[in-house]
């Protein structure tokens, strides 16, 4: 699963160029139907917070001790099958 490549359309153009992000590790839903979002089938989420008024927006990233393809969990927060 972590080595796995995936295409993901993220609507981040307004807060990062792709130069800012190609490389960068980050959280990502990877388990939602494909939609094929600006022309080409995404196949993901990437994971960001706010503030209010979406003024600034953060790409959130994963713990440094986690691998690629990691379940990554928050505190607080239930998982469900």
């Amino acid at each position: 699963m972590g080595s796995e490549k995936r295409k993901i359309a993220s609507g981040l153009v307004g807060y990062y160029t792709a130069e800012e992000l190609t490389g960068q590790r980050c959280l990502v839903f990877a388990n939602l139907k494909e939609k094929k979002l600006v022309g080409f089938p995404s196949h993901g989420m990437v994971m960001c917070a706010s503030d209010k008024n979406k003024n600034s927006v953060k790409v959130l990233t994963p713990p440094e001790s986690a691998k690629l393809g990691d379940i990554v969990t928050v505190q607080g927060l239930q998982q469900t099958d």
